[in-house]
């Protein structure tokens, strides 16, 4: 019996090793951490979360790839004016309302001018220009809804030892408009007929002040099949109708077409004979980009669309003052290529 106190103690130490191995580890910063069991079930449940996720995400790329179409990006910007040609040409303008002082926006209604600097691909101005058709530059103001369309053009500069030619632009009514101007650059130092570069064609976005009709115009696919324009002076001052053909009578997108603009009778119902157009504008309905086509003695009057849809023709008319004609020609889809078919043996 002498001995069952120290038998005794030693049970007690033997029971709090044992308590002390089993006890939860306390981390520095005071918070127990989970004992061996709960921790593997955590592990285990984070990697249950995981897999339900991974076959998630390839569900969905699964669908996305072939069930249900894939998301489309975002749609392409609208074709506007851009003040840009094909070949990098622009043009920086500026405008003097009727009081002689620069203006921000030309109010419509009064007689305002715009002064063009053409600039080349490089940023430089230019100032050498081949003209045709009695003008250097030729600016076209096209009213957005097509409800009216103006033409003026320039031969000399605005001011000597300046590249800026100045252009009307009194337009009847307000809102969004485009100044669509034609001109050739001339060839460096070689102005004779063998060295041409070409006409260019670009097109500058407008607004003018003032107010908007109470009807919209056209558009360029309401466009009347005919032009008209107001030939001679005073008493004997008539209206004239102009048509513009093409052959084929049918253009196809891709397949090269010529002009054939015709005079017509009073009433409209017969030709009477060729309509003398020095050249004609051709631009997409967006009036984003435009070709010029000559139409003058020995020029190539055709020209080739690159797709179907409406396009608008802008020329002057040919005699009188300055005066525009637009027209517009619609390009079809070329026919679908037949399928082939068996031969039998």
């Amino acid at each position: 019996m002498r001995h069952l106190p120290c038998i005794l103690v030693l049970i007690a130490a033997v029971a709090a090793a044992g308590c002390e191995r089993h006890k939860p580890e306390v981390s520095r910063a005071g918070h127990q951490a989970p004992p061996p069991r709960a921790e593997k079930a955590n592990h285990a449940e984070k990697a249950n979360h995981a897999e339900k996720a991974n076959h998630a995400e390839k569900a969905a790329e699964h669908a996305g790839s072939g069930d249900r179409p894939a998301q489309a990006g975002p749609p392409p910007a609208p074709r506007r004016p851009d003040g840009v040609s094909p070949r990098g040409y622009r043009a920086a303008t500026g405008i003097v309302g009727p009081d002689g002082k620069p203006t921000g926006q030309p109010p419509a209604g009064v007689p305002t001018r715009g002064y063009v600097t053409l600039l080349q691909p490089g940023g430089k101005p230019l100032g050498a220009l081949r003209p045709f058709a009695g003008g250097a530059v030729h600016g076209f103001v096209v009213a957005r809804d097509l409800r009216h369309v103006r033409y003026d053009r320039a031969t000399a500069p605005a001011r000597r030892g300046s590249d800026a030619r100045a252009l009307a632009l009194r337009v009847p009514g307000g809102g969004e408009h485009a100044l669509v101007l034609a001109f050739e650059p001339a060839a460096p130092g070689s102005p004779g007929e063998n060295a041409r570069l070409g006409p260019e064609v670009l097109t500058v976005p407008m607004v003018f002040s003032g107010l908007l009709p109470a009807n919209a115009g056209p558009g360029v696919a309401g466009l009347p099949p005919v032009a008209v324009f107001e030939e001679g002076q005073g008493e004997r001052r008539e209206r004239v109708k102009i048509a513009l053909r093409t052959n084929p009578a049918t253009p196809i997108a891709g397949q090269s077409l010529t002009f054939h603009p015709r005079r017509l009778s009073a009433d409209g119902a017969n030709e009477a004979g060729v309509a003398q157009l020095p050249y004609l504008v051709v631009l997409d309905d967006a009036l984003h980009r435009g070709t010029l086509v000559s139409l003058e003695p020995g020029a190539d009057a055709r020209w080739t669309p690159k797709r179907p849809g409406t396009y608008l023709v802008l020329a002057p008319a040919p005699t009188g003052p300055p005066q525009a004609l637009a027209f517009r020609v619609t390009v079809a889809e070329p026919a679908a290529p037949a399928a082939p078919t068996e031969t039998t043996p």
